[in-house]
Order: C-alpha cells, then sequence, then structure tokens
C-alpha cells in the first residue's frame, strides 16, 4: 500500500510540473492576448483541470514530445511474444518504501485532506447560513428564467429561488441547478436588470461552470503544495464571469453600458460574502474582478478584426493545448515499452531515454541513481514467455556501457520455473559485470532454455552510485539443445563472449 501511495504521488507531481507549463502559458497569453475571448481560455483551463485530476497519460499511439519509436524497437525483445506477469516478477516488484517518502506520502495525504476537510465545511456552512428557502413560479424573476432557457436553449429541471442569507445570485447545483437569489434583492431589480443577472447564472449552467468548479477543487485538493494551480483557480473564475457575462449580453441582445450598470447595482446591494463556495459561480465578484468585467464588456459586442483575429487564436491555443494534454508527461521515470523496473531499491533509481549515448536507434536506456545515496539493487529488465524456447539453446545479446559504478552493476539473464525464488539464478543464468567505468560493449549470454521454464528475463542493474546504459537487445536460436549444462550463476563470472563495439 506504502508503495502504491508513493507511485501515485511521483505520478502527481510529474503531472504537476507538467501542467505548471500550461498554466503558466494560459496565465501569460491572458494578459498578451487582449482580443482572445473568455471562453476559449474557459476550456484551456477545463483541460488543465482534467490533466491534474488523472495522473496518467492517455494512450495514443503517437507522440509530438517523443519521437524515438526506434528506440523502443531497439529494446523490445521478441515482440511476437507476450510479456508475461508471472509470480516471480509480482514479488520482485514488491519493494519497501524508504522512510522520507514515507514523510511525504504522508505530507501530501494530509494537504490533500486538509484541503477537502475545509471545501466541506465551508459548503456546510454555507448552506447552514441560508434561511427562508422559497421557489419563485411567477413574477419577473420567472419570467427571466424562462426567457433565459430560451435564448441559451436550455431544458431540463431548470428553478428559480429566493434566499435569506445569500450575499449575491449565485448557481447552485450540477444534475437540478437552481438560480439562488437573495432575498433582499426581491423588488430592488427592474424586471429588464432581472434578464441580466438570470441569464448570466444560466450561462453558467450552459458551460457546465459548477462541474468545472468541482473538478478544480480536486485539482487544488491533489495540487495543493503548487502555487500556480491557486493562481490558475482565481484567473480560472475570472474567466468564467466573463463568458457568462458576453453569453448573456449576445444571447439577450443588450446594450453593454446598461449591462455593466445593472453589474454595479448588484455589487452595490450585495455585502462581501462570509462564505463562497468554489464551486458555485455567483454574480458577485471582488473589486478587481467586476473592473475586470465592466472593463471587458466594450470588447463582447466588438466585431472588429481583432476580434475575429482573437477568435482564430484562442482555437489554436485550444487545439494546441489539447494536443499537448495528450503527450506523454515528463515522468520522473521514462520507461521503455515493455520494461519495468525490480528489485529491492527499485525506488532508488531513475530510468531515462538518453538520446546522446546510444548505439542503435535514436536513443539507449540509462539506469542510475535518484540520489547519490542511492543504495540497494535495482534492475530494468523484461520477462518473456519461455515457452516457445524449450529445448533450445538461445543467444541473448546486448550492447551496454558503465560509468562510475563502486559496487554492483550488471547486464543479467535468467531461465526461471513457476517454483523459483524471486532472486537468484533460477534454472539457469548468465550475465555481464559493468562494474567501474566501461566503454560500449557486446556482451553475450548463451543459455539452453528447459522444459520446465517458464519465462526467460532479461535486464540491466546497478546498486549504489554511478550509471550503465543499456541498447540494442536481440535474442536468437543459435541451434538444439545440447548435452552442456550451463553452469550454476556465480555473479560476473558467466560464461560469455564480450566483444568491444567497434
Amino acid at each position: 500500500m506504502g508503495e502504491l501511495a508513493w507511485r501515485v504521488l511521483e505520478a502527481t507531481l510529474a503531472v504537476s510540473m507538467w501542467a505548471s507549463v500550461l498554466m503558466g502559458g494560459l496565465w501569460l497569453g491572458r494578459r498578451l492576448l487582449s482580443g482572445v475571448p473568455a471562453w476559449a481560455w474557459t476550456l484551456g483551463w477545463a483541460l488543465v483541470w482534467m490533466r491534474l485530476v488523472v495522473p496518467f497519460n492517455l494512450d495514443i499511439p503517437w507522440s509530438l514530445l517523443d519521437g524515438d519509436a526506434s528506440f523502443s524497437a531497439s529494446l523490445a525483445l521478441a515482440p511476437w511474444h507476450s510479456l508475461v506477469q508471472d509470480s516471480n516478477v509480482d514479488e520482485l516488484m514488491r519493494t519497501p518504501v524508504v522512510w522520507w517518502q514515507q514523510g511525504l506520502v504522508a505530507l501530501w495525504l494530509c494537504g490533500a485532506a486538509a484541503v477537502i476537510g475545509f471545501m466541506v465545511q465551508r459548503a456546510l456552512c454555507w448552506r447552514d447560513q441560508l434561511t427562508r428557502i422559497e421557489r419563485l413560479d411567477d413574477g419577473p424573476l420567472f419570467d427571466a428564467l424562462l426567457e433565459g432557457q430560451d435564448v441559451l436553449g436550455l431544458g431540463g429541471p431548470l428553478s428559480v429561488w429566493s434566499a435569506r442569507g445569500l450575499a449575491a445570485p449565485v448557481i447552485h447545483g450540477i444534475w437540478r441547478p437552481r438560480v439562488m437569489v437573495p432575498e433582499r434583492f426581491l423588488g430592488k431589480l427592474t424586471a429588464e436588470q432581472w434578464r441580466c443577472v438570470v441569464t448570466h447564472e444560466l450561462a453558467h449552467v450552459k458551460h457546465r461552470d459548477v462541474a468545472l468548479g468541482w473538478l478544480a477543487t480536486a485539482a487544488m485538493a491533489l495540487h495543493w503544495f503548487n502555487p500556480l494551480v491557486w493562481m490558475a483557480w482565481r484567473s480560472a473564475n475570472t474567466d468564467r464571469e466573463l463568458a457568462a457575462d458576453a453569453r448573456a449580453i449576445k444571447s439577450l441582445g443588450a446594450d453593454h453600458t446598461f449591462y455593466g450598470n445593472t453589474l454595479l447595482e448588484v455589487a452595490s446591494h450585495s455585502p462581501p460574502p462570509t462564505l463562497r463556495l468554489a464551486m458555485a459561480p455567483g454574480w458577485r465578484s471582488s473589486g478587481s474582478v467586476l473592473r475586470t468585467r465592466v472593463t471587458a464588456l466594450d470588447g463582447i459586442t466588438s466585431g472588429s478584426r481583432a476580434q475575429s483575429a482573437g477568435l482564430l487564436t484562442a482555437a489554436a491555443l485550444v487545439f494546441a493545448c489539447g494536443i499537448i494534454m495528450t503527450q506523454r508527461a515528463p515522468a520522473m521515470t521514462e520507461m521503455p515499452t515493455g520494461w519495468q523496473m525490480a528489485g529491492s531499491g527499485r525506488t532508488q533509481y531513475l530510468v531515462t531515454m538518453d538520446r546522446t549515448e546510444h548505439v542503435a536507434g535514436h536513443a539507449s536506456a540509462r539506469l542510475q541513481g535518484k540520489l547519490p545515496s542511492a543504495r540497494g539493487y535495482g534492475t530494468l529488465m523484461q520477462s518473456f514467455d519461455a515457452a516457445p524456447w524449450h529445448g533450445k539453446r538461445v543467444r541473448v545479446s546486448a550492447v551496454v556501457r558503465s560509468e562510475d559504478v563502486t559496487r554492483r552493476g550488471d547486464f543479467w539473464v535468467r531461465v526461471q520455473a513457476p517454483d523459483s525464488p524471486p532472486d537468484g539464478p533460477g534454472l539457469t543464468a548468465g550475465g555481464c559485470d559493468l562494474r567501474g567505468t566501461q566503454d560500449w560493449k557486446v556482451c553475450d549470454v548463451l543459455l539452453d532454455v528447459p522444459a520446465r521454464g517458464r519465462t526467460i528475463q532479461i535486464g540491466v542493474g546497478i546498486d549504489g552510485p554511478g550509471a550503465v546504459w543499456i541498447d540494442d537487445v536481440r535474442m536468437e536460436e543459435i541451434g538444439a539443445r545440447t548435452e552442456h549444462q550451463n553452469h550454476a550463476y556465480v555473479p560476473f563470472q558467466p560464461h560469455l563472449t564480450n566483444g568491444v563495439l567497434e
């Protein structure tokens, strides 16, 4: 359980770092591209929230950020045989989490729980402070509701309610949305003003802003440690109000001056709210946001070329954001396709694709400690079904190199039976010593695959400081099985032929 939590935290940190680039880009774009309509930024924030709450990559057959398909091919042994997850690999994958990792996981979970608890507490207090909640089925508010539904094309169970204790008009609920207005507002606004207010709130329903508010809240709980998430939340709230203003004005054909005066009129009757739900869009805004909304009204009704250019820019930004969201997040570990980390110290090491040091394709796999103090054996490995190779002699070869390996480093191959222990030589094994600093060399291992063999496993591993590389891994049959039996596994003294790569 501890290891699973650590892996989730690792993925969350990786996603948070990648999303920070997108959030920073959107934040800067809002200030530099004045002609871009608010709905485009709102859609961009929605993509960010979705990415933040889903800490894994979408499974797509292509990537704009990873063009090294030949790397996976050069490391994909016998692709016609399916990768198997046998009990040996499962046991090897069970790795204890060290104390500092447990501490980080505990801190992250406590922070997430605190954010969730705070939001729940605010929601309960907000609900408790409302009294005299009454449904309005006639009058100017009800007429404004019907007109707003018609101009926005909304159906479903919509209703309008008044409540005492409410600071300003809000939309509440996802499945059965309610337009809620303060009781003290009744009789203070004209029918035309109510049309603007109610249509603005219904625009939030049209834009699914309540659901997006909950999504943003989940993102804040998971990524509470990232200050850009909190900045993005504030910017997203402003953009959703601007987008609702634009939708209301265009749908009603309202004069922007009258709409701006309505904004100020509502603000004059709205005291600062003691509680505000993050997931409940409302008419009441802070002073700076109110100024932004009033200032932006002129651009809403403008049909200038700048507005058209802004729409094109918005479309390009949304498309680019959507493409980037489907790419592989920059993880702490870049795992080659079909490979996995194992060993008692596997969480101490980092796997990356080295595009400068390689002999085949466009990259090799490099394994090194996350910290200089890394301890425990970690191995990048792959496991195959041994059945097609029963009774055959095979050659497994790889091009490997090492740098400053002081404790242990090796390339290894073994055949495992169903009852073989997770550590040790299995039925038969061989390998190549990678201690010290060694230039690229070919490591060949010859194995006779016994009939009892269930899996053939290969890997490159390290214990302690330094780094090891692996590239151009191959496996081939070299002839029928002979009477010769491989010797017992002796670390770093296998029967193999090493050749220096030319």
